[in-house]
């Protein structure tokens, strides 16, 4: 049963990072990553560990991303039979939001067009992330209209899901540059249906103080509530 509590460990992390609580996916990340290494169960020792490298990436510990990377890519070479391709998939992302966490913004357009290409028709949530990490890196390189278009494909894509988390995530980049009333008005919307239903007190803090969340309350013309915590990404 251990490998199988360690993949269900590493699953129950990986919503804390779509709704902004750091915290707490590296907290169950990392016993699912102890609990897969003590099993010797590469698949979740991979898993999680990529959730990890997009946690650092984009909360702008690119040490620990980086010192992490080579393990991870490690375990990956040794058992590619097992989901290879997925991992593959995710490592474009991850690497693509490393390049963005390092300022390295032409870079991070080349990583996440690579990013795109994967997992173009395979994993919606990957293309989705791909389209928004180039579309900032594109901004900053002063190609804004390039970055809208990245944008509002990413809406696009996501809005058949229904999947609240993806869809606030993508539209909430697009309002920062692209301000328009009524996705505003969706988006807080939308960050009202999360807040609540989220299991901890912790975790609704952590949510209502990300950065995407408060920009859409503000674009809203809606105040975020005050949180104890400092603002996350």
């Amino acid at each position: 049963m251990g490998p199988l509590l360690a993949r269900a460990q590493a699953v129950s992390a990986g919503y804390h990072l779509d709704v902004f609580d750091f915290r707490g996916n590296e907290t169950i990340a990392q016993e699912a990553r102890e609990l897969a290494r003590s099993f010797d169960f590469p698949p979740t020792q991979v898993s999680a560990g990529i959730d990890l490298l997009l946690n650092f990436a984009r909360c702008h510990e690119v040490g620990r991303a980086e010192r992490l990377l080579a393990e991870v890519v490690g375990v990956v070479e040794k058992a590619a039979g097992w989901h290879g391709w997925i991992w593959r998939l995710r490592l474009a992302e991850v690497r693509a939001e490393l390049a963005f966490a390092r300022n390295d913004f032409d870079g991070t357009v080349r990583c996440a067009t690579e990013a795109i290409e994967l997992n173009r028709g395979k994993k919606i949530k990957y293309e989705a992330a791909g389209l928004s990490t180039r579309a900032k890196a594109l901004h900053a390189l002063g190609r804004t209209r390039e970055a809208i278009a990245d944008l509002r494909r990413a809406v696009q894509l996501v809005r058949p899901t229904e999947d609240p988390a993806m869809f606030l995530r993508a539209s909430a980049e697009l309002l920062v540059i692209d301000g328009d009333d009524a996705l505003a008005a969706e988006s807080a919307a939308i960050t009202d249906q999360i807040a609540p239903a989220l299991p901890s007190e912790d975790m609704r803090r952590r949510f209502e103080s990300s950065a995407a969340v408060r920009a859409v309350r503000k674009l809203a013309g809606r105040v975020p509530r005050e949180s104890a915590d400092p603002p996350s990404v």
